[in-house]
């Protein structure tokens, strides 16, 4: 017996009534009592939790990089040759341009303004809060729109 499939494109989902998307998500199974903003449908990226990175596809990686200055771009650059995994301190010692601090504020900032989301993130950090560095990922799909950006 074969099982009957809905696909549901996400741009249905944005302008839904809040209980709607809600018993959307909990049917796929995200939790979204805990808080609606961590699991919010946005115009600009796939949805994006805590714990995920937000995707981007091409013309998203496009608008995202418009305002990027050049160093922000061979950051970038750089861990797309990395395939999205990269280790924030061998990542500033490989490029010799300093500390990136001010990078990955720039690009959560930028992120957050694009998507009206106030928990979308580029990566996924995997850090020990009294240690550094930190272990950063990008999505997939994220990592191939900017690598035909870029």
């Amino acid at each position: 017996m074969t099982d009957a499939a809905l696909i549901l494109p996400l741009s249905l989902l944005e302008g839904a009534e809040p209980a709607l998307r809600r018993g959307v998500f909990e049917l796929l199974g995200i939790d979204t009592a805990h808080n609606e903003a961590e699991h919010k449908v946005h115009g600009f990226g796939m949805l994006s939790t805590r714990l995920s990175p937000i995707e981007l596809d091409v013309e998203e990686a496009r608008l995202f990089l418009e305002t990027c200055s050049p160093k922000t771009k061979k950051v970038l650059a750089a861990i797309i040759d990395r395939k999205g995994q990269f280790d924030s301190r061998e990542l500033e010692e490989s490029l010799g341009i300093g500390t990136l601090r001010g990078v990955w504020t720039g690009l959560t900032r930028r992120i957050r303004s694009l998507t009206g989301n106030d928990s979308a993130s580029l990566f996924h950090w995997k850090y020990d809060e009294s240690s550094y560095p930190y272990q950063g990922t990008m999505a997939d799909y994220t990592v191939q729109a900017f690598k035909h950006c870029l």
